[in-house]
């Protein structure tokens, strides 16, 4: 039976904890809050579920100092550093989350297998870390002892609970801006601590745009992977490098996953990475434009990364529903953030920096003189006022929406979201779905204040068709057998533990293309 931690001093509880990533930094003792934790670790919201090991809990003074060595300084580690994901993303989304699976609480697995790898599960609402004996580097390691990995982990559920359609799309930008986004709570989430501030201080004078350790992800796991498969090392450890300088381009003109990291790729990972690079951009320039305001370095990069924090994560309430066609999209949200909480004072600098990466926002559409009515958030009153505007909204009567949620944050505004599918024809035996929508935003009067509608035209439907053939293709999708219902983290993953993209089920149009609900 679980029991509550006692609080230590101070109300909190010392561990130990590597704040980024353990190649890159010293093992650290910290402090986290106490209230509310129980022994496993566990909160409210989040719930270390982990078999066959020992269960993490306080010591006589109501710590857990435990070694990288004891399975139970896992727990704690991977803990931390969801729980620390989490905070950062609510204090700037401006309301609580809704986790997409339906639970209170998300399980993290710190010893969920042998592999180097590391998945956000939908099915099972869980993140799951494994341990890999690395013997390059003499030690056994585990993914969730990165705190950029768990972060990243944590990002795929956080965005999940926003756009929880997103994770059955098999569109490149789609997929592509779910890594991204991993990637980018990441470093946000980094640079909340302070040593962490000053060690890329240190590293780069001051310049963001120099090499550094926060921009870059996940190294103990991306040196152990080398040596697994026996590659030679492209000069660098580690995954993904967000101070990069790739170029958009479309997906379809890509090379799938190529080797050079200066060349990018379709494959979704590879994809995500310009993306990654925008939002760095974005912080380097913050961090630049608030030094030249007259702030000391340091403040300008703490108060970049608000900034940054605050425009990036507020901007995934203002994404489309139902698939991202673009990256383009997102800037569009990014600039609809800037202009309510900003006064627009940044929209040239974000739409040059975006512009320099070949990611171009469509434009706004027209938002008609509208009020919410008063059920106007029940599902019938939703229903109904679309029903009633849908010409000055401009959407035709045939477009089968049907009202999905409704939510409000703390500063009043309301959303209205409506979804519709369509089976798209991939190729005679097999189809995939198309995912479109609408989003409706008032503001605390009642008026609407924004509306994007996103449409399943033909060329929407072009490129989920382009995708899902170029996923098979690559053998991205199983196929040497077909499911139904619901599908285990296991089925999912190829013999070299890397998940697919998506598989083959059973439905009672034929069979159908479905994307993996697991995100690595």
């Amino acid at each position: 039976m679980l029991t509550a931690v006692q609080p230590a001093c101070g109300h909190s509880i010392k561990h130990r904890y590597f704040s980024q990533d353990p190649l890159t930094e010293q093992l650290m003792t910290t402090s986290m809050p106490a209230d509310g934790v129980s022994l496993g670790p566990e909160n409210a919201r989040l719930k270390v579920d982990d078999p066959g090991q020992p269960v993490a809990a306080p010591d006589e003074s109501g710590n857990m100092l435990y070694v990288p060595t004891d399975p139970r300084f896992a727990q704690v580690q991977s803990f931390v550093a969801a729980d620390r994901s989490l905070r950062v993303f609510e204090r700037h989304l401006q309301r609580k989350l809704d986790w997409a699976f339906g639970r209170e609480q998300m399980l993290i697995h710190p010893h969920a297998g042998n592999t180097i790898n590391a998945f956000y599960n939908r099915q099972e609402g869980s993140i799951n870390f494994y341990t890999f004996n690395a013997q390059e580097l003499g030690k056994t390691i585990n993914s969730g002892h990165s705190a950029e990995i768990v972060s990243h982990e944590s990002g795929h559920a956080l965005l999940d609970g926003v756009r929880p359609e997103w994770i059955k799309c098999l569109e490149d930008a789609t997929g592509g801006f779910h890594e991204a986004f991993g990637d980018i709570l990441a470093f946000l989430v980094a640079l909340e601590e302070p040593r962490n501030l000053d060690k890329v201080l240190a590293e780069t004078g001051g310049d963001l745009k120099r090499p550094n350790s926060v921009a870059r992800l996940a190294e103990e796991v991306s040196r152990a992977l080398w040596d697994e498969l026996d590659m030679e090392r492209p000069h660098h450890d580690y995954l993904r490098n967000a101070n990069n300088a790739l170029v958009n381009a479309d997906p379809t003109t890509l090379p799938p996953d190529p080797p050079d990291e200066s060349e990018l790729g379709r494959a979704v990972h590879n994809y995500s990475r310009v993306m990654t690079g925008a939002a760095w951009d974005v912080l380097d320039s913050f961090h630049r434009q608030y030094q030249a305001q007259g702030f000391g370095v340091r403040q300008s990069l703490e108060k970049a990364r608000e900034t940054v924090g605050a425009l990036v994560i507020r901007s995934l309430d203002f994404c489309p529903v139902g698939h991202l066609p673009s990256y383009g999209d997102f800037a569009r949200a990014l600039l609809e953030v800037d202009r309510r909480d900003f006064d627009g004072q940044h929209h040239e600098m974000l739409t040059n920096l975006m512009a320099a990466r070949n990611i171009h926002p469509p434009e706004q559409q027209p938002v008609p003189a509208l009020t919410l009515p008063e059920d106007g958030t029940t599902p019938f009153g939703a229903q109904r006022f679309l029903e009633l505007h849908r010409d000055e909204l401009g959407i035709a009567a045939e477009v089968p929406l049907a009202f999905e949620r409704s939510y409000a944050n703390e500063l009043g505004e309301q959303f209205l979201l409506y979804r519709y599918d369509r089976n798209v024809a991939v190729r005679d035996d097999l189809s995939a779905l198309a995912q479109g929508g609408l989003l409706l935003v008032f503001d605390g009067d009642g008026s609407l204040s924004y509306r994007h509608f996103n449409e399943l035209t033909p060329a929407a439907e072009e490129r989920l068709r382009e995708a899902a053939l170029s996923q098979l293709a690559a053998g991205q999708i199983r196929t040497d057998s077909v499911l139904s219902g619901e599908v285990e983290l296991s089925s999912m993953l190829q013999d070299d533990g890397q998940p697919y993209q998506g598989y083959l089920s059973v439905e009672p149009q034929g069979t159908v293309i479905k994307a993996s609900p697991v995100r690595a």
